[in-house]
């Protein structure tokens, strides 16, 4: 069994009883922004995810990655909980997998308790940016299994929230850059790439390519230059088998130690433990609530 760090164990004792009040209804106790702002380890995060490489088939391939893994923090054993795409991207958001159906890799709506709820309940802003769409809340977006935070009811049905699921350029993401450079960024921020450019469509060379533009002007940005802010880059799923094929992921930005690794056992769900770890809300499902959040990366 994972077990939680004893930060994470305490702060979930203290949230205990309110989160078994809670069940599956929304976290309603709204803190301001300056307050929510101020996280543990960060007050900003941008999560990339690339897609269908296990480690082994970019680490060591890809020029800008392995040295962006060398400079920053390579975690050795990050593993992905599912295939195909689709249920990863869920678990990421919600504790969940929903497979089936979402084996299928198609569009559902789901009436579920997912990040979006966590983020707001404490007062985080948060916005998801798509090459692929071609307007805001665009549920016929091609990479659609690629955004999950539109397979939640309360998020798609919500004109102001979904709103938040916005198109960028996919030559630029200046659409995302520009928030970075701007005097009010969301404390979360998610890009879900292209499938060119995330590699699903491509191979690994065409993916370096990509990062190694964008990843400068994101670490570049106001907001890494300024504010306590991570990036944190991971592939969805690997070519093996769920469990014993790592997959890349790399924590980079002011707060996070450098030139570090970690062969700690990690996995999607550790995504939503360590925004749980670094903001104090509670857990949505037992799979994040269990999940090692990953604090020892920052400094």
């Amino acid at each position: 069994m994972v077990r939680r760090s004893s930060f994470a164990v305490g702060m979930i004792a203290g949230l205990g009883i309110l989160a078994h009040a809670c069940g599956s209804a929304r976290f309603e106790s709204v803190a301001s922004t300056s307050e929510a702002a101020a996280g543990v380890k960060f007050d900003h995060v941008v999560i990339i995810l690339m897609e269908n490489h296990s480690y082994s088939e970019v680490y060591g391939t890809g020029m800008y990655m392995t040295q962006l893994a060398d400079q920053n923090v390579n975690l050795t054993n990050y593993q992905y909980v599912d295939h195909p795409s689709e249920p990863n991207y869920l678990a990421i958001a919600s504790g969940q997998t929903f497979n089936p159906p979402s084996g299928d890799d198609a569009y559902h709506v789901f009436d579920a308790v997912n990040v979006v709820d966590r983020l707001e309940s404490v007062g985080l802003t948060w916005r998801a940016y798509s090459e692929s769409a071609s307007a805001p809340c665009d549920t016929r977006n091609p990479d659609i299994r690629h955004l999950p935070f539109l397979f939640f009811a309360d998020v798609v049905n919500d004109p102001a929230r979904c709103g938040r699921v916005v198109p960028t350029a996919p030559d630029s993401d200046a659409e995302l850059i520009a928030e970075l450079n701007s005097t009010s960024p969301s404390n979360f921020l998610w890009l879900t790439p292209n499938d060119d450019h995330n590699m699903h469509d491509t191979d690994v060379a065409t993916g370096d390519a990509y990062l190694a533009d964008l990843v400068p002007r994101i670490l570049g940005s106001t907001t890494f230059s300024t504010r306590r802010a991570a990036l944190f880059i991971v592939f969805d799923e690997g070519s093996g088998s769920p469990g014993s094929d790592p997959i890349y992921a790399v924590w980079a930005g002011p707060v996070v130690s450098r030139g570090q690794v970690f062969a700690t056992a990690y996995v999607h769900y550790s995504i939503l433990a360590t925004l749980e770890a670094n903001w104090g809300f509670p857990p949505i499902t037992s799979a994040d609530a269990m999940a090692t959040p990953m604090i020892e990366v920052f400094q």
